[in-house]
């Protein structure tokens, strides 16, 4: 009897044995579970952080068109809330004798292209300022890209049939302090997160 006492007493201690190491194992898996868990949530809340930090130092370049003091202006603005680095500057503008396609890598040599192939507006005066890649356009700096002017409404028209005619746009690509790549374009008057390919 003492020896069935003693095997029974052998099977409860194997198999409380068992219980436990399957218990701790059971925990030990839980546990890793949650560790790895904690740390999805860790690098989730730090590309949460990351991006509003973005955020708010992201420059937002927009260009218009403005008319008073009898100038016509071509304005490139820094909307946003940081500098942007200017990194690439294409000019484009279209012969228009001959219809080919044209690109400049600086907001000068356009304009002064242009004045060589327009009798009209050799004789206006016109100020430019350049913009070129590796300049800084500060939060709300405004350029003023080029300035024509004129003394009447039908000077103005003229210049605007002019711009037209030799078809001028803009592209510039430009980074945040945190090295984002954005472009703006002057055909579609907003800037784009340009994609790395």
């Amino acid at each position: 009897m003492e020896e069935e006492n003693k095997s029974q007493i052998g099977k409860w201690d194997q198999n409380i044995n068992r219980i436990t190491s399957m218990a701790a194992i059971f925990i030990s898996v839980l546990s890793m579970i949650a560790v790895i868990y904690q740390s999805y949530l860790s690098r989730e809340e730090n590309e949460l952080i990351r991006i509003q930090q973005s955020a708010t130092v992201l420059p937002y370049l927009s260009g218009s068109f403005s008319e008073n003091d009898n100038k016509f202006q071509i304005v490139l603005e820094n909307k946003g809330v940081g500098p942007a680095f200017i990194k690439k500057v294409t000019f484009r503008a279209v012969d228009a004798e001959n219809k080919d396609s044209l690109l400049f890598d600086n907001s000068d040599k356009v304009f002064q292209y242009m004045r060589q192939k327009s009798a009209f507006l050799q004789p206006l005066r016109l100020r430019t300022s350049t913009l070129v890649a590796n300049m800084l356009l500060s939060q709300n700096e405004v350029k003023r890209i080029a300035e024509f002017f004129y003394e009447d409404d039908k000077q103005l028209q003229q210049i605007r049939q002019e711009l037209q005619r030799f078809d001028v746009s803009m592209e510039v690509v430009y980074e945040d302090v945190y090295g984002t790549a954005w472009m703006y374009h002057s055909s579609k008057g907003f800037p784009e997160k340009v994609t790395a390919n």
